[in-house]
């Protein structure tokens, strides 16, 4: 029965030669491959149409092709601060082409690398000489806040202990971070609610039309005789340069340099006669 099938071909493999063996009949089956020849039964010959390498090739091909595929549609992400530009394989590796952001550095790497290494080392040793560089700002004074811990995250944050004890992460823009922590702003608001008795007090030239607390600070809305608005820090007027408006200064030092020989009181009736015909353009221009 078994030998008509000796020389039958079963996809890749073929048989060659029968056998009896414990009263069982079996084939020596070869694979096309030249790898392999194994003895086995008829029925089990028809099941098994190539050999265990080139099945265990054909396993590992289909993996590296998933992977190949999964590698290539990294292209356009990014990791870390980094964006796949490309890939290739070279010597069996797959490997990625990484652009910084800061478009400084273009690496091919692979992709553990790519994993482990999210930024270049030009950015990298940038951050570590930044922070090397606040280790020093530790214990700085910032108003009623002390810098205690300095963390480099995307920017640079600063965990600020205030004076009242209250502990709090700021991120470390010397405009945005306040000297004093909410709890004594809101303190100090209360204060400035109290601090209203003062609008119209005058200062030289100008008048106090409003009041504010900013970090812990007090500000005067100024208005000067010639119509002009400025704020001021309240703890400046006690300069010269603040009793009047930066306009006003300016025609006064040009009057003086102007006239050496003048009175104070010549300068200031200068000074009035220039503020009242800039306040008839401002009336002629707005008619």
């Amino acid at each position: 029965m078994y030998k008509l099938e000796v020389g039958k071909r079963y996809g890749q493999r073929v048989s060659i030669k029968l056998r009896t063996k414990n009263r069982r009949q079996e084939l020596l089956m070869r694979c096309d491959c030249g790898r392999n020849e194994t003895w086995c039964r008829p029925k089990n010959a028809r099941k098994h149409t190539k050999c265990l390498c080139c099945a265990v090739d054909e396993r590992g091909r289909n993996k590296a092709t998933r992977h190949t595929a999964a590698i290539k549609a990294m292209v356009g992400e990014h990791i870390g601060q980094r964006k796949v530009m490309a890939t290739k394989v070279v010597r069996g590796l797959h490997k990625l082409l990484m652009r910084c952001n800061c478009g400084r550095d273009n690496t091919w790497m692979v992709l553990q690398a790519a994993q482990n290494h999210k930024m270049c080392s030009l950015c990298s040793s940038e951050i570590r000489q930044v922070a090397s560089r606040l280790k020093a700002a530790v214990g700085e004074r910032h108003g009623s806040r002390v810098i205690i811990k300095i963390e480099m995250r995307k920017q640079q944050y600063w965990l600020m202990r205030c004076d009242c004890g209250d502990e709090t992460w700021a991120q470390a823009t010397k405009s945005w971070v306040p000297d004093v922590c909410s709890r004594c702003a809101a303190k100090v608001r209360q204060v400035a609610s109290r601090l209203k008795a003062a609008v119209g007090e005058r200062h030289g030239s100008r008048a106090i039309i409003n009041i504010e607390m900013r970090n812990g600070a007090q500000w005067w809305l100024m208005r000067c005789d010639c119509g002009d608005e400025n704020w001021v820090l309240a703890s400046q007027l006690t300069k010269l340069n603040t009793i009047r408006c930066k306009m006003c200064s300016n025609t006064l030092n040009a009057n003086l340099r102007r006239h050496p020989n003048l009175q104070e009181e010549d300068l200031q009736r200068l000074l009035a006669l220039s503020s009242t015909k800039k306040k008839l353009k401002e009336m002629t221009a707005h008619a």
